[in-house]
């Protein structure tokens, strides 16, 4: 099981080589296989109510930009998404736009959308305490919305749980994983 895990992880993170615009048949057949998939879907700062937007981030600089190879005008963008999603992109923009809108006009039940995705199990992680990108008092409300979805605090960890307390995340991922 681990070793899908670390096969779909190579495919759906960022690498320094480029984006890969053929999907690998093998590695597609072995991520179908896998129970749970990371949407990877963060809880957008819009979504926030202010109050807590500005108790979690005084200084306002909580709005950071992306890396080039992740922004949506990234040239490899329309090629990572066809190989992943085999679907076609003519404006990124328009993808990222449409899924905002949905947020906007769902609130905070657009999480409960979750949990009418046909797998088995939903998984949310965060850490315990300054992450820019996930507010974990949001991402606890997922636990209101999507009642498969397990909210575990890491006390060492800022995002990257797996690259910050691997042995720890990866043990929790198996434990949920073999529920």
């Amino acid at each position: 099981m681990q070793t899908r895990w670390m096969a779909a992880a190579l495919l759906l993170v960022p690498g320094a080589l480029g984006a890969e615009v053929q999907a690998d048949r093998a590695l597609l057949a072995e991520i179908r296989q896998i129970r749970a998939i990371d949407n990877h879907s963060h809880i957008p700062p819009f979504a926030a109510p202010p109050e807590m937007t500005a108790a979690r981030d005084p200084l306002g600089v909580a709005e950071f930009p992306y890396p080039v190879r992740l922004r949506v005008d990234s040239p490899e963008w329309p090629g990572v998404w066809r190989a992943l999603y085999g679907a076609p992109v003519s404006d990124p923009h328009d993808v990222l736009r449409r899924k905002e809108t949905l947020i906007r006009e769902q609130g905070e039940s657009h999480i409960a959308w979750m949990d009418r995705v046909a797998i088995d199990v939903a998984l949310a992680l965060a850490h315990q305490e300054f992450d820019r990108v996930v507010y974990p008092e949001l991402a606890a409300r997922y636990r209101d919305y999507a009642p498969r979805v397990e909210f575990v605090m890491f006390e060492k960890s800022r995002h990257f749980t797996f690259i910050e307390e691997p042995e720890t995340t990866f043990d929790l991922l198996r434990a949920f994983l073999s529920k």
